[in-house]
């Protein structure tokens, strides 16, 4: 391993099921304004090992460790997906620095097939805490565009897979607000037997978040779909107005009405890798 990261970790994806354990407290439910955060990018120029040319990195902060980490994960520790749509498959990866403070201590990044590196950090607001790692969980196509996002769970979360959405824009990797809570983050899959989360996407490419709660052996479900809108002039996407429905399960068809809760989540619009 690259002596040079021995103070960060990487993550690729893993297999995961939906683990009901100890309830949490629900009803950071606000929503926000949906939208994405563009970061300024910052361009560093290095040379990469088995690369005849000098690869691009472009930053989406100025952390002193970005673009050294993230190099060093996409060279050791990668999952392969189209995220410029370009027909080719993409090296995407993520790494912590358990050193950092929140603004610097988790990135995600993107080596495009044609040589260029894209990066940028989590948001503070939801990072790895010291000692856990970032963790590539889903790379769902939303819109069905031929470009893959990224879904990275920040591992803050004991119980939950609370994560963050990245596209690549024209500017860059930037994160897309998540609408389900106030800082733009979801939960992938969590919450408990009581209040379970999920996330996943529909075959038209919109991203399904739903909630539910349990009142003695029934579900109480909420289902929010989000249309998403693909920006003709190559800015990051958008999530449109959610389609709601709500409905009474019993326990034992939550997974089979709501396939959003269990996984594998982002399989319907091409999300899993290795599928």
């Amino acid at each position: 391993m690259d002596q040079s990261t021995k103070d960060s970790t990487r993550g690729g994806l893993r297999p995961r099921r939906l683990a009901f354990v100890a309830a949490v407290a629900a009803g950071l439910v606000a929503a926000a304004s949906a939208g994405a955060v563009a970061l300024t990018a910052h361009a560093a120029h290095t040379k990469s090992a088995g690369h005849p040319a000098a690869r691009t990195i472009l930053t989406g902060t100025k952390c002193a460790g970005e673009g050294r980490l993230i190099k060093a994960a996409l060279d050791d520790d990668w999952q392969s997906a189209d995220v410029d749509g370009d027909g080719r498959l993409d090296r995407v990866a993520v790494a912590t620095d358990h050193s950092a403070g929140r603004a610097c201590r988790a990135f995600v990044g993107v080596r495009t097939a044609a040589g260029t590196t894209y990066a940028t950090a989590l948001d503070r607001t939801a990072v790895p805490a010291r000692g856990m790692d970032a963790e590539v969980i889903g790379v769902p196509d939303l819109g069905m565009d031929g470009q893959a996002e990224i879904v990275v769970d920040t591992h803050r979360m004991a119980d939950s897979a609370l994560s963050q959405l990245f596209t690549l824009a024209k500017s860059g990797l930037v994160r897309v607000h998540a609408p389900a809570f106030e800082d733009g983050t979801l939960v992938v899959e969590g919450g408990g037997v009581t209040y379970p989360r999920g996330a996943g996407c529909t075959g038209h490419g919109a991203l399904v978040l739903s909630m539910a709660l349990l009142h003695g052996d029934t579900y109480e479900v909420a289902r929010h779909v989000y249309p998403v809108i693909n920006p003709a002039n190559g800015g990051p996407l958008r999530l449109g107005d959610p389609r709601i429905t709500s409905a009474d399960v019993s326990a034992g068809q939550l997974a089979d009405r709501f396939w959003e809760f269990v996984s594998p989540h982002f399989q319907r619009c091409g999300g899993e890798l290795g599928a």
